[in-house]
């Protein structure tokens, strides 16, 4: 899809990766999908039930939004809305959201996460990613393997994130020394 798209009441168990994943590759010889030739709008993903995935619960824009791959940049998703979801015992992240300047994430709850994640810095509760501004209000993040909220080269000039009443609970909980600062907090920003 393109634009204009409501999920909304959908369970999603036991998927290979991502229990939902909301976004379109660049493609470095169709430039319809490059940045500034795409955008995707008004979508809306709420009361939803993901949960036993081996990725993410939520994998929405591309995590390459800085950087770009094989020369060009993933397109923008304006007008993103998800709240009132429920993610449990996700792989990597419960939610990574990126490329979506205006979010609005609210009323999720996120338990149990990055139980088996492909990287070390795929463990976290939640992850905002870059390109992504707007707002992060009444979430719940329980028992991340490692940061409950990690936000990573989000912002870019003028934009900017509120953070507000989210609750994170019993993350980062490991045995051993071996990890950095940066990974036993239960909120990063970079």
């Amino acid at each position: 899809f393109r634009s204009n798209c409501e999920i909304t009441r959908v369970e999603v168990s036991q998927s290979g990766f991502a229990g939902m994943m909301i976004k379109t590759d660049p493609n470095k010889n169709d430039p319809t999908t490059w940045f500034g030739n795409f955008v995707m709008e008004a979508v809306k993903v709420h009361h939803n039930y993901v949960h036993d995935t081996l990725g993410e619960g939520f994998y929405i824009g591309n995590s390459f939004w800085n950087t770009g791959q094989n020369g060009v940049y993933p397109h923008e998703i304006r007008g993103l809305e998800l709240h009132h979801n429920v993610v449990v015992r996700s792989g990597c992240e419960g939610i990574q959201y990126s490329c979506s300047p205006g979010a609005l994430v609210h009323h999720n709850k996120v338990v149990q996460t990055g139980i088996s994640p492909f990287s070390n810095s795929q463990n976290a509760g939640v992850q905002i990613s870059g390109g992504s501004s707007g707002m992060f209000y009444d979430n719940t993040i329980d028992s991340a393997q490692g940061v409950g909220l990690i936000i990573v080269g989000a912002l870019r000039g003028g934009d900017s994130l509120t953070v507000s009443n989210v609750l994170i609970a019993h993350s980062n909980l490991f045995e051993g020394s071996s990890r950095l600062p940066a990974e036993t907090c239960g909120v990063f920003v970079d």
